[in-house]
């Protein structure tokens, strides 16, 4: 259930829906694997809209299972498991579809193998994409000091007149934790959950047991075999342990 979940709030995403969207009309517009010269625009646009959704869904699905089996901190191993689910997996779904849709009765449908074989080298396609995409990420962005409008955190209050934000992250030391801005670092003799919880109400994530970052704050994820680390917007890095990391590869943010 808790899988299902996670799946779910992933796929509410705005972001999704609209990638999803443009993909189904550009396949239908390009017709690819021969669909162009074969099939009307309005029957490419059915075929490839319901094989986009169901691929999202299943992909979504499947890379949540793998990540929940081999854990966030593999991300090699994620994507294997993930190519060998969507192929095992999808396949048959995509020859269901494709013989459904584009194929009519006596006519000869598509080939199980074949059809594996394009799924197998999208899928790695698409997980050799994610990986690189946290890499090209641009300098340094500002951020809102106040988004949406929101209330600044309680935090705020314990810190100096001087102190310049918005909170960028939270480190704990020993019984001491110091808050980041961009433009510098004041400490304060506090427990490390009485700081994260008076950062309420601005999103952020726990990523280790001593560290907490603003999701505004997150430029990009770095990956060095099977460590990963958050960099921030004012270039700090920060470790994910394997503890936080299932928690924050759902929320999409690695």
């Amino acid at each position: 259930m808790k899988l299902l979940r996670k799946t779910l709030v992933l796929l509410k995403s705005p972001t999704v829906i609209l990638v999803a969207f443009i993909c189904a009309v550009l396949a239908a517009a390009t017709g690819p694997f021969g669909t162009y010269d074969s099939q009307t625009f309005p029957i490419r646009l059915i075929y490839w809209t319901l094989v986009t959704s169901v691929s999202v869904v299943m992909g979504t699905l499947c890379h949540q299972a793998a990540v929940a089996w081999v854990g966030a901190d593999r991300p090699v191993l994620v994507d294997a498991t993930l190519t060998v689910l969507m192929t095992v997996l999808f396949t048959p779904v995509l020859w269901g579809l494709t013989y459904a849709v584009l194929f009519y009765e006596g006519e000869a449908g598509p080939r199980l193998v074949k059809l594996s074989y394009y799924v197998a080298a999208i899928t790695i396609g698409v997980c050799l994409l994610r990986r690189m995409l946290p890499k090209i990420t641009a300098a340094p962005v500002a951020i809102d000091e106040d988004p949406d409008g929101q209330d600044p955190p309680r935090l705020l209050r314990r810190l100096s007149p001087d102190f310049r934000g918005p909170i960028l992250r939270l480190m704990a030391r020993d019984h001491l934790v110091d808050v980041i801005s961009a433009a510098g670092t004041e400490t304060l003799r506090l427990r490390f959950a009485d700081a994260v919880d008076e950062m309420d109400p601005v999103p952020g994530y726990c990523t280790h047991r001593s560290h907490w970052v603003s999701a505004a704050a997150i430029a990009g994820v770095e990956r060095t075999g099977a460590r990963i680390t958050l960099r921030m917007v004012n270039g700090d890095m920060v470790p994910v342990s394997r503890k936080y990391a299932p928690d924050l590869e759902a929320a999409g943010v690695i």
